[in-house]
């Protein structure tokens, strides 16, 4: 059975900085029908690496299923394998940009808090019982923290931004909010052959306290 998309090496691996042990790999994915490919860039513990090097992730999963169903039945199995782990590589890079979304234009920019005991904040001396704003959308592109803040950059660290708070408050609906962005997007791209935004029809993102585009343009290939 012909593989209807094909995944290879691209580039690295790569150290990944501040984290021991892990490497920054990129995979070149294509289908037959495509010009060109797609890059996908994953981090991979150094056994996840060596592993494929050896034998493939795409190889162990079919080790797997050819252990488990009926000869006669494998070359369905054996396809649609094939065309799991390509989509896996791919939606790791959705993660990726689920969460710098959410870093770099947070849809919740301010929460008000009231303190509950004496505080200095950065100089500042807060009695308790005042009124806080917290401005999560300037904390999300601290020039301190975070290199190029106003770069919309797909390989940060993940979950190092406060579009959901922190700490006791911290938003309970977070993981729901990241399930729905993942699913509903991944089935757009997934219905939708080569969606992208549309260039002549520029969104803007309004709003001061919630945040949001005012309108999403998109083109997609029939």
């Amino acid at each position: 059975m012909a593989d209807e998309f094909r995944t290879t090496f691209f580039f690295g691996p790569e150290e990944v900085p501040g984290r021991p042990g892990i490497l920054m790999c990129v995979f070149n994915t294509k289908k037959r029908s495509w010009k060109g490919g797609i890059q996908i860039a994953v981090e991979l513990a150094g056994a996840q690496l060596e592993r494929l090097r050896e034998r493939g992730l795409l190889g162990e999963l079919l080790e797997m299923l050819r252990a488990r169903v009926a000869p006669e039945t494998f070359a369905e199995y054996e396809q649609r394998a094939r065309d799991l782990f390509t989509q896996q590589v791919c939606r790791a890079k959705l993660d990726l940009a689920i969460e710098e979304t959410l870093r770099w234009e947070a849809p919740v920019q301010y929460v008000s808090r009231e303190t509950t005991a004496d505080a200095t904040v950065a100089g500042i001396d807060i009695p308790a019982g005042e009124l806080v704003s917290a401005a999560l959308g300037s904390a999300n592109r601290d020039e301190r923290h975070f290199e190029d803040p106003d770069r919309f950059d797909l390989h940060r660290r993940l979950d190092d931004h406060l579009a959901f708070g922190l700490g006791p408050h911290f938003c309970a609906g977070s993981h729901l909010a990241r399930a729905e962005a993942r699913i509903a997007l991944g089935a757009l791209l997934d219905r939708l052959p080569n969606l992208r935004l549309d260039a002549a029809q520029r969104p803007q993102v309004v709003g001061l306290a919630l945040r949001s585009p005012d309108r999403l343009p998109v083109l997609f290939d029939p």
